[in-house]
Formats: structure tokens, C-alpha cells, sequence
């Protein structure tokens, strides 16, 4: 069940990749369990319309649009299996080198890549470091990014 999970996560991206505009969710951001800040990775959660999302459940390398600017994150769009048991499914954003009070603010978040599908892990030191290796794979993504863009924006 998993490996289809991936699969449609990474047909998704695939499909979205080559559209004049990215795949966007756009939410407020609202106050949630406030675990990812006990261990220096706050998430701003999105009060997304769920319903509405066609993306399937998984981590996704993501831009943020908010007050004019890009800010590159780590998006997670699914349950929450490590921190409860709710079959809630939930948007929460880690920007990355981002430290402002953003509640109640409406970001559009562009999904521009996929990292993994949702994990259980067995405590918040394991989604932590997991995390830690998502906003590694996400900074190399941008990079390769900027490089395509830039020769795109050469080649016009």
C-alpha cells in the first residue's frame, strides 16, 4: 500500500511539473499542537480546504508565497501517525531559515517536488532527525531548481 502511495505521489508531481503554474495549496495559518517548535522545527498548519486537495498524502518539497516573497520548505500533506491516532489529514509547512509569527496569515504553498510518503516513527527524536534529512533532500531540490531555471531564463 505504501509503495502505490509513492507512486501516486510521484506520478502527481510528474504530471504537475511541466503546467504553466504549480500545484498550490492555499490555507491560513492556524494553531496546532505546537510540537514541531518544542524541537526547533516550527510547521505553520494550513486550515486548507481538504477536501478539495487532489494531492495525495506525502512530504513535498514546496514554495511558500507570503506578504510578496518565496520562502522554500518541507510540506507534509497527510495523517500524523508519529505524534496521534487522528484520521485528520492536515497540511503543516516547515520554511526553511523562517523564524516570524505568521498566524492567521494566508499562504499559498507551490509543491514543486516530491521527498517521501508519511512515516510512523517511534518518538519525536526520529520524526526530528527525519525531518533534518527532508530539509536536506528540499535544499538540494531548490538548488537543482534554480540551476534548471536559470538555464531556462538563458535559453529564452
Amino acid at each position: 500500500m505504501r509503495r502505490q502511495g509513492e507512486r501516486a505521489a510521484r506520478a502527481f508531481t510528474d504530471a504537475v511539473q511541466p503546467l504553466a503554474h504549480p500545484y498550490t495549496i492555499c490555507g491560513t495559518v492556524v494553531h496546532g499542537q505546537h510540537l514541531g517548535r518544542t524541537v526547533g522545527m516550527p510547521t505553520a498548519n494550513l486550515d486548507a480546504d481538504i477536501s478539495a486537495l487532489a494531492l495525495p498524502c506525502g512530504v513535498y518539497a514546496t514554495l511558500t508565497r507570503l506578504g510578496g516573497a518565496l520562502y522554500p520548505g518541507v510540506t507534509n500533506v497527510g495523517r500524523r501517525p508519529s505524534v496521534d491516532s487522528s484520521p485528520i489529514i492536515t497540511v503543516e509547512t516547515h520554511l526553511l531559515d523562517f523564524s516570524r509569527d505568521i498566524y492567521g496569515e494566508t499562504l499559498h504553498t507551490e509543491v514543486r517536488g516530491y521527498i517521501r510518503p508519511v512515516h510512523k516513527f517511534a518518538g519525536l527524536a526520529e520524526v526530528q532527525a527525519q525531518v533534518q534529512k527532508d530539509i536536506a533532500r528540499a535544499r538540494e531540490f531548490f538548488v537543482r531548481f534554480a540551476a534548471e531555471l536559470a538555464s531556462q531564463i538563458r535559453d529564452a
